[in-house]
């Protein structure tokens, strides 16, 4: 930090690296390094040498007890129950020391032990239908304690002062998405927010003074772009809005889009022409309305929202224009949806995680019916409203693969080979005989569409720059993009106290 040099300690590997956290006495780096479906924990000298393997079975960030010897951990024992677990620094003689079943959970990215060696701190260690609160768990006994009254909609990086009088977070409030860093007063007092500014916050880190912050900065510049027609070189811009969440986008009837946007600053459904003119906000006033889609007769538009309870997403129903706004479901947790070509059936994903499922349910409302019992998300409805195409995961199989399903749902009648996507970048092709797929390569997006036919897949746009987020293919055969692109900086908050 003084001198700005820095040191390559691993070369390229075909891996994902995070977690990253230093020993007490700053001799190793530990990191976890995920790959082939299997994460682990590694530790490497800070000079560099060679990594040495610690540990198995590790998602993310590790945090030290203050004498170093041992180190706290979130680990999935199954796809109901989740624990913070401790271990010697050496990995030897992991041990639980507290459990929480589905729907309560731990958080895999925040965690800290504290000063004194008493308590393990979690952000979102508990899971309320108002929102996430911090979470105190004794070392000793695994008793769990609220460190704080406050509800949060989401959570990044959690570390303890070193004086032990506070924690520092980056947090979202349940009004807003956006995160931004808080320090929590420990052992009481109300939690004060320490930036205020239009980016985002994720991790965080504290000298051992306790004087400064470093924290992880990103912002998202959205775009949404229109590709006419078998031109895929002349993609032209619709609308160039900067915000965070501009991301889903479909087409709707009348050759308009309807899309989610904290444009208006909660997130919420709008609608715009697709020349780009006559943009309308079409929900307000409550929270987090998301994934809208259109019928194919005008109608309706179906959308996700937590407005009847906060946190959990539910289906819902409005009119073309806004107007009479009727809540579908109410189960656990509903999204992504899809609507049959007829507009009677909405096809959508309950649960989330490896509970997820597909259903579906009228148009007008009544009981959802499960169509799909494997682990299945992001149902698309083919044009002629005879499959789906969904994110598909049988029991005995590690890797989601794309599958094709009859709309009655079953067996599927065929696997895709384009890999594991993003859950809401795989789609059918306005004529039906092909899905498309967004490739990212070097930080580059572009759609691809594999003909189900099983001949070779095309690259359908040319973009040189950015990410795809989100698509939609028209009747007609024109596509529709929202893209982002990211700054990511490290900075340092001084006397924030």
């Amino acid at each position: 930090i003084g001198s700005n040099s820095s040191t390559q300690l691993l070369g390229p590997d075909d891996a994902s690296y995070w977690g990253m956290t230093f020993s007490n006495d700053n001799s190793f780096l530990y990191f976890v390094k995920a790959g082939s479906g299997v994460s682990s924990l590694y530790k490497i000298p800070v000079l560099g040498d060679r990594a040495v393997k610690v540990l198995d079975n590790i998602e993310n960030k590790i945090s030290f007890s203050p004498d170093g010897t041992r180190f706290c951990f979130f680990r999935k024992l199954s796809k109901d129950e989740t624990a913070i677990m401790i271990a010697n620094a050496d990995g030897a003689d992991e041990r639980v020391v507290a459990t929480r079943k589905a729907p309560d959970y731990f958080s895999s990215y925040a965690i800290s032990w504290s000063p004194d060696g008493r308590t393990i701190a979690n952000v979102a260690g508990k899971w309320e239908k108002n929102g996430l609160q911090i979470i105190g768990i004794d070392v000793e006994t695994g008793a769990q304690t609220p460190l704080s009254d406050s509800k949060w909609a989401t959570t990044g990086g959690l570390e303890w002062l070193p004086d032990g009088t506070g924690l520092i977070a980056t947090l979202g409030e349940i009004k807003t998405s956006q995160s931004q860093v808080w320090l929590i007063p420990y052992p009481a007092g109300e939690p004060r927010r320490i930036t205020n500014d239009l980016a985002n916050y994720g991790t965080v880190r504290v000298t051992s003074d306790s004087k400064t912050i470093m924290a992880g900065q990103y912002e998202t510049q959205s775009s949404m772009w229109l590709i006419p027609k078998d031109r895929p070189d002349q993609a032209i811009p619709v609308s160039t809005e900067r915000h965070p969440h501009f991301q889903w986008v479909k087409w709707a009837p009348g050759d308009r889009l309807v899309f989610g946007s904290s444009a208006g600053g909660d997130r919420d459904v709008w609608t715009i022409n697709a020349d780009g003119t006559g943009g309308r906000q079409l929900t307000s006033d409550t929270p987090d309305n998301v994934m809208p889609v259109a019928s194919a007769d005008g109608r309706y538009i179906v959308f996700v929202s937590t407005r009847a309870e906060k946190g959990i997403n539910h289906l819902w129903r409005m009119d073309s224009n806004g107007d009479n706004e009727v809540q579908l479901t109410s189960g656990d947790i509903e999204w992504q949806p899809s609507i049959t070509p007829d507009g009677k059936w909405i096809f959508f994903m309950s649960g989330q995680g490896e509970a997820s499922s597909v259903s579906k349910v009228s148009i007008d409302g009544g009981e959802p019916v499960k169509i799909i019992a494997e682990k299945a998300y992001n149902p698309q409805v083919s044009p002629d409203g005879k499959f789906l195409l969904v994110g598909y995961k049988p029991d005995n199989e590690k890797v989601w693969r794309t599958a094709i399903v009859p709309i009655e749902g079953g067996n599927p009648v065929k696997i895709l080979d384009i890999g594991q996507r993003h859950s809401l970048s795989v789609h059918w092709t306005s004529d039906g005989k092909g899905v498309s797929y967004v490739k990212t390569v070097d930080g580059i997006s572009n759609i691809w569409t594999q003909p189900i036919d099983g001949t070779t897949a095309k690259q359908v746009t040319q973009f040189t720059s950015g990410e795809i987020v989100n698509f939609d293919w028209s009747p007609d055969g024109r596509l529709i993009c929202s893209r982002t692109s990211k700054t990511r900086d490290v900075v340092l908050v001084r006397n924030f106290r």
